[in-house]
């Protein structure tokens, strides 16, 4: 499916890969004010790195059955990540992704209880890693695509800042 285009704009001529800017404005209808909740940022180092690492809870009685949903509650998620006690400096995005600075390997299975249930929790990585430059790097590239995963990791980071 191709993107419509306006005869006698400059999308008529744009190849597909590019951003196209829009016209100095209409005509019709009237004018509103909108606000918008961005807002900028500056980083001190935007170099940063920010790994990300596999985490795993699997309720021990649903262990190997494939069909079945076995990703536990957020309740249950947060208890896991708060007994972990991974130290200083993570991020977690409440299902399956922590988030570090450091690039240390983990590789830990573990059987954790919260309440009366077991889980197997598996926590290893870091399986993928990020900066922010990677970011201003795609959105200043005529047609650059953002990475959605350093996105993700980057609104995690910003949202939570690495604690524990």
């Amino acid at each position: 499916m191709q993107s419509p285009t306006v005869p006698g704009t400059s999308a008529e001529s744009a190849s597909r890969n590019q951003i196209i800017g829009r016209s100095p404005g209409g005509t019709l209808g009237k004018k509103v004010t909108l606000l918008s909740n961005n807002f900028k940022i500056d980083f001190k180092k935007p170099s940063l790195k920010i790994f990300q690492f596999d985490l795993a809870i699997v309720d021990k009685n649903r262990e190997g059955l494939a069909t079945v949903d076995t990703m536990p509650s957020k309740f249950v998620c947060q208890k896991v990540y708060e007994q972990l006690k991974l130290g200083p400096k993570w991020a977690y995005d409440g299902t399956k992704n922590l988030y570090s600075p450091s690039d240390k390997n983990m590789n830990t299975i573990r059987e954790m209880r919260v309440g009366t249930k077991s889980y197997k929790v598996t926590a290893k990585g870091p399986v993928a890693s990020t900066s922010v430059q990677e970011i201003y790097k795609a959105m200043k590239e005529a047609g650059g695509v953002v990475p959605i995963n350093a996105v993700n990791a980057l609104n995690i980071v910003l949202s939570q800042g690495f604690k524990n």
